[in-house]
């Protein structure tokens, strides 16, 4: 791996929000320049699956079989939802993000549910918004992912437009979060690369 890239990722991790003790041994472990193979294999042990995909969202690595490799750590490991969604939170990732929506439908009992759940709290807007109007919007968001996911945008409903309305308005911001950006080229590449 080019050391550039490394360098890169080292730097988003020190200066990562909320950095957790996997930032610090993401940061060790890029130390020792690892290849794709050595990322690619470190997620096949449970003990490293943390600080790899903390490294991984670092290094914003994008590759069929590193996808490929993470769909199936994601669907295998239910606690790996959860650690993903910690470095997706404050070090977004394009791949990871995709894996988590390729996964089947959001249902509470699904692997797919914790990255919702973040997506929904970087999205809602304002984010202390309750009762019905919660509930609409929250609606109009698992409508918008349902279509977005087979790409069926016949019949729009006033909901899925305020969840537009809200996207719109964070990309217009000076300089949206590269969360929201990922999420919305997700959304519009029906969840494709």
């Amino acid at each position: 791996m080019h050391r550039s890239l490394v360098q890169a990722a080292q730097k988003r991790l020190k200066s990562a929000a909320w950095p957790s003790t996997f930032t610090i041994k993401a940061m060790a472990f890029l130390d020792h320049n690892p290849t794709e193979d050595d990322l690619l294999n470190s997620l096949e042990h449970q003990a490293h699956i943390p600080v790899t995909l903390e490294a991984l969202c670092a290094l914003r690595l994008e590759s069929p079989q590193l996808y490929e490799r993470l769909c199936l750590t994601l669907g295998s490991h239910p606690s790996v939802s959860w650690s993903m969604i910690d470095s997706l939170n404050h070090l977004a990732w394009y791949d990871g993000m995709r894996a988590f929506m390729d996964l089947p439908n959001p249902l509470k009992c699904s692997k797919a549910y914790p990255f919702y759940i973040l997506a929904r709290n970087k999205i809602f807007y304002p984010s202390d918004m309750m009762g019905s109007t919660f509930e609409y919007h929250v609606k109009g968001f698992w409508a918008l992912l349902a279509a977005a996911r087979i790409g069926h945008w016949q019949q729009i409903q006033p909901n899925m437009l305020a969840i537009v309305n809200m996207l719109h308005t964070h990309l217009n911001e000076e300089q949206p979060t590269p969360f929201i950006t990922y999420f919305c080229a997700l959304l519009l590449g029906a969840s494709s690369p």
